[in-house]
């Protein structure tokens, strides 16, 4: 063996740039690829890369491997198994070479046939010890040994002298060294996040993928419920995960300062968790470690890697400033993997659903709801799968709830009962408080009982995405519009990755400030320009403002600058009728109202229309478009309809909102009548007033007066994904 090949860890930073096969590698700036497409890798993955590259055709034990990667430090065999399969992947997806695993010896590395490259010379690769500030890797940690103490604490009196990642934009130090500004670049909040990637699943068995899925949502789920800590959506993990990124891109695009990946591995009737812990600034692991558990009962090998990745996590912040809750309500183990499984089907559906794939998204639903059915044989009393059948419900995706030709409102008070259930059984149940509150908000008008459960959620989970979601919706609803945009901030912070902007550009309408609202609905369209359901939105939000010049202009950018004058055929429908809308606010409506006579036939209540609006808030935005058409008493009806079926809709058009539908329809005393039909709505009026004279959306008073908001410090802008 060379010598030089094995002084230390290989330092990245001075590889030469190589070839395998078609794949090009570039270990200085972590990238490989085929042509113009390119992946960013994890540097320690970029290492055995190159490692095994060096050595192609030849075994490289398991000893030299972590002598080459990890300068000899102590690591797991999970860290290790994790760097080669995600390999073994990039080899199959490439074409570009395969991987060997030698039993109890180590790995060999093959050039796919017909890619085989002139060999590596030895001097291409550098095993100098990295100068200090250089990129150099801190202390590598074990996972603590089966019966034995967390390794945390066996070498906790020398993470205090490590420089890792802290909390409000400086690093843990030790004794006399100075503080180093660190998490202020990765994130502007005052909180660490946290994004617990997808774990991998390394068992030959291919349905461990959705358990292996699962258990990182668990972990995930139950770090969330720490204080003090921001935890990224699943969405976001997700997607990152879908587009390879790397912990570093995560770092850069200020998505999280710490990062979790890891993996899930059985070995007949055991299982294997392995984590790290990633620094998302420098890339670098900062702690790996493993517990293994019997197969039978995944709840309890959840409970011990979150408590050691939380002791972990402590180690780098302090515990003064994290605050763990009461761990999650146990379940018999044969119902916690059931369940577990049904999770992680149920949170496929919705993308299902979009992508038209009708049968696929039931026959999926019949799965989960059968795998729900033997957790609750198994364990009547199981709070999460009664929230999960609530769910099932709610969205109505299954073969049997889709046949019994159930009404929507009958679903949603099955779905509510569900939830209730769940709470009885355990009032810590998150999930199954926003689903109740958001029940009672958006479906019975419930004011007073929404709001405590949304409160009640948020405490117990202050990571819950959907609960921030839903409670920004409520308070821009009921008129609180400043305090909702700082949820949906938070909601926006939390996951990246979605269109959780559009939450905010709402508040913002709510608040007045039209013009950085419009700039996050147009940076929507454009990065996903055939999004019907925003651009419609953008389209209402327009309307209501009758501004005919920037509904020209809406319809002008998609056409030709998104589309190059080629939009779908969805998309050429909906930019006629925004086009069409224009010329009735300049006084030419015959075209815009044969086009909404038509499309009202063809609309059926109380299904989703095809931008996945339900039925009730069709007849909304229908009631706002033949206001602004001159079809004043049509529009009552319809608006009239929609309230009865339980929507409230466009904030800005409700009562006392700047852009309260026309001034026709306000002056018509049926219009009037509307909104003193119903106690609820007479309550939803009076905290609408109350938000108003305390400025927190700009709207007009009785009088006619219009109230200004309270001025906000607008977002800052995030980095595109």
């Amino acid at each position: 063996m060379n010598d030089d090949f094995s002084a230390s860890a290989i330092n990245l930073a001075r590889e030469a740039d190589f070839s395998l096969g078609g794949l090009s590698v570039r270990p200085s700036v972590r990238q490989v690829g085929v042509g113009e497409a390119s992946e960013t890798l994890e540097p320690r993955i970029m290492q055995v890369l190159v490692a095994l590259s060096h050595r192609r055709g030849e075994v490289i034990s398991r000893d030299e491997l972590i002598e080459l990667c990890w300068g000899g430090l102590a690591v797991s065999d999970g860290a290790l198994h994790r760097c080669i399969s995600r390999l073994r992947k990039l080899g199959e997806s490439s074409g570009a070479f395969s991987l060997e695993t030698i039993a109890k010896v180590g790995y060999r590395m093959r050039a796919a046939p017909g890619a085989e490259d002139p060999p590596i010379q030895p001097e291409t690769i550098r095993a100098e010890a990295p100068a200090a500030g250089d990129g150099a890797d801190p202390v590598q940690l074990q996972g603590a040994p089966a019966g034995g103490r967390p390794a945390w604490l066996a070498v906790g009196a020398a993470l205090v002298v490590l420089l890792l990642v802290g909390v409000g934009g400086f690093l843990l130090r030790g004794p006399g060294r100075p503080l180093a500004s660190a998490a202020s670049a990765a994130h502007p909040s005052d909180a660490l996040t946290l994004a617990v990637m997808p774990f991998d699943a390394l068992s030959a068995n291919n349905g461990d993928d959705l358990l292996a899925t699962g258990m990182s949502r668990e972990i995930r789920n139950t770090l969330s419920r720490v204080r003090g800590l921001k935890v990224l959506a699943d969405t976001s993990s997700l997607a990152a995960a879908a587009g390879k990124m790397s912990a570093t891109d995560l770092g850069e695009k200020r998505w999280a300062d710490l990062v979790i990946n890891g993996s899930f591995t059985r070995t007949g009737d055991t299982v294997k968790l392995t984590a790290e812990l990633v620094d998302a600034r420098t890339g670098l692991n900062v702690w790996a470690g493993d517990k293994s558990g019997p197969a039978a009962d995944l709840d309890q090998l959840r409970g011990l890697m979150s408590g050691a990745l939380f002791q972990e996590i402590v180690a780098r912040v302090g515990p003064n400033r994290l605050q763990q809750l009461a761990p999650p309500r146990p379940m018999d183990p044969r119902a916690y993997r059931l369940t577990l499984e049904a999770y992680q089907i149920i949170s496929t559906l919705t993308s299902l659903q979009q992508r038209g794939a009708r049968e696929q998204t039931l026959n999926a639903g019949d799965r989960a709801d059968a795998l729900l059915d033997q957790a609750l044989a198994i364990e009547a009393d199981n709070a999460q799968a009664l929230m999960l059948k609530g769910i099932l419900q709610l969205n109505g995706r299954t073969h049997a709830i889709d046949r019994s030709g159930a009404t929507l409102q009958d679903r949603l008070a099955r779905a509510a009962e569900f939830h209730r259930r769940a709470l009885a059984i355990d009032p810590d149940n998150a999930e199954a408080l926003v689903n109740l509150a958001e029940h009672y908000r958006r479906n019975e008008w419930r004011w007073a009982e929404a709001r405590p459960l949304f409160e009640r959620a948020l405490a117990i989970d202050p990571n819950n995405v959907y609960a921030r979601n839903y409670w920004s919706y409520y308070l821009s609803g009921t008129g609180r519009c400043i305090e909702a945009l700082e949820q949906a901030r938070i909601s926006r912070q939390l996951s990246p990755a979605d269109s959780s902007s559009l939450g905010e550009a709402r508040v913002l309408k709510c608040i007045g400030l039209t013009d950085a609202s419009d700039k996050l609905y147009t940076g929507i369209i454009e990065a996903d320009r055939a999004n019907l359901f925003v651009l419609s939105e953008y389209y209402f939000a327009l309307l209501a403002r009758r501004d005919a010049k920037a509904l020209r202009e809406l319809a002008r950018h998609e056409r030709e600058d998104l589309w190059a004058g080629k939009p779908l055929a969805p998309v050429t429908e909906w930019l006629a009728r925004i086009s069409e809308a224009a010329d009735a606010l300049e006084g030419r409506p015959a075209k815009y109202l044969r086009r909404l006579d038509d499309a009202l036939r063809a609309f059926e209540s109380p299904k989703p229309d095809e931008n996945g609006r339900r039925g009730s808030d069709r007849y909304w935005t229908f009631a706002l478009e033949y206001a602004h058409a001159g079809q004043t008493r049509h529009a009552i009806d319809l608006l009239g309809r929609a309230l009865k079926e339980g929507s409230i809709y466009l904030t800005e058009c409700l009562p006392y909102g700047l852009w309260e539908f026309t001034p026709e329809m306000r002056n018509d005393p049926r219009y009037q009548a509307l909104w003193r039909s119903d106690p609820r709505l007479v309550e939803l009026l009076r905290l609408r007033l109350e938000a108003l004279k305390a400025r927190q959306f700009t709207g007009v008073m009785p009088d006619g007066t219009r109230v200004e908001a309270l001025p906000v410090r607008l977002p800052e802008d995030r980095p595109p994904m």
